[in-house]
């Protein structure tokens, strides 16, 4: 075993770090809504046995890889407690479309409205692959 001492879990870290990726996707959703001809190449289906296999599962595994790898194997909880609050928080801004929104997200008139003409959806899937991504990621902890 070696001698360097792990650092411990630092939850101010781990939540502005997620804040960081937050505004990135505000950022996206943001600009995605208003080029409506815009093709989301994240929306596309990467398996045809389920649908909820696209390009932001990539971006979930990839995410929550690099959290595995910066905080390691003993933020596990805090980590993935992030991901289920913000799957939470997606499905509420997907049933309730709050008015502090102002619109922000409904893609209505844009060529990714056929697949999902509301951007925000939590998905159950999404969990599963924050898990593999921080598994995997911790496996180049060092």
């Amino acid at each position: 075993m070696s001698n360097s001492k792990k650092r411990k879990c630092n939850i101010g870290e781990i939540f502005l770090y997620q804040s960081v990726i937050a505004v990135a996707i505000f950022g996206y959703g943001k600009w995605r809504s208003r080029h409506p001809k815009f093709k989301d190449p994240f929306m596309r289906k990467l398996s045809s046995k389920s649908d909820d296999i696209d390009g932001w599962t990539l971006l979930h595994v990839a995410n929550f890889f690099i959290m595995g790898q910066i905080f390691g194997p003993q933020c596990i909880l805090p980590v993935l407690a992030t991901g289920i609050a913000w799957e939470g928080f997606e499905s509420v801004l997907g049933k309730k479309r709050p008015s502090w929104l102002g619109g922000f997200g409904d893609i209505t008139d844009n060529v990714n409205a056929k697949e999902n003409e509301n951007w925000w959806f939590g998905r159950k899937s999404d969990l599963t692959a924050n898990l593999i991504g921080f598994i995997l990621g911790c496996l180049f902890y060092k």
